[in-house]
């Protein structure tokens, strides 16, 4: 597919499920908005066009202090590693926090109304799930490592009271 069958199957899909959003045909961008809940509430969406792709970036609704961009992006590093479609990655100039999915259209004769879904939605999606620990850290309140181990279950704030369970007397 090339991209003015991208553009028109894309925006097809946004019609059908009634979103508000902008088109900018000189630059091959659509903006629009998703209500996530949450914390961040919000997310801005921006979905560009290439000639035989797209990508869509969430943006959330808060920058990363210049203090912690470090921070975060260690947390950010673990954390991609464990994702399967797309990364969060953050804007080192002004704090930009961001989750990205690209998609290839190239050989494709359709882009199935799924794919387009997900390629929208899974965004929004990942905010919502990890907002607190990003915002935790884009703002100070927390760190990479007190959250990776938060992501792996380790807590060693945690005490186990039963340390006995199953010894033989």
């Amino acid at each position: 597919m090339e991209r003015e069958q991208i553009v028109s199957v894309v925006r097809d899909w946004l019609d059908a499920n009634d979103w508000n959003y902008e088109y900018d045909a000189e630059y091959h961008y659509i903006t629009s908005g998703i209500t996530c809940g949450g914390k961040f509430q919000a997310v801005r969406l921006l979905v560009a066009f290439s000639e035989y792709s797209y990508s869509v970036y969430t943006i959330a609704p808060l920058a990363c202090e210049q203090e912690y961009m470090d921070e975060l992006n260690r947390y950010m590093s673990y954390l991609n590693f464990t994702l399967q479609n797309g990364y969060f990655s953050i804007d080192m100039r002004d704090g930009e926090i961001r989750y990205k999915i690209f998609v290839n259209c190239d050989d494709l004769e359709q882009l199935p109304d799924v794919i387009i879904r997900d390629s929208i939605l899974l965004g929004a999606l990942m905010m919502n799930k990890y907002e607190t620990a990003i915002a935790g850290v884009a703002l100070g309140f927390s760190d990479a490592k007190t959250e990776i181990k938060k992501l792996e279950g380790d807590d060693d704030d945690m005490e186990d009271t039963d340390d006995d369970a199953g010894a033989e007397e």
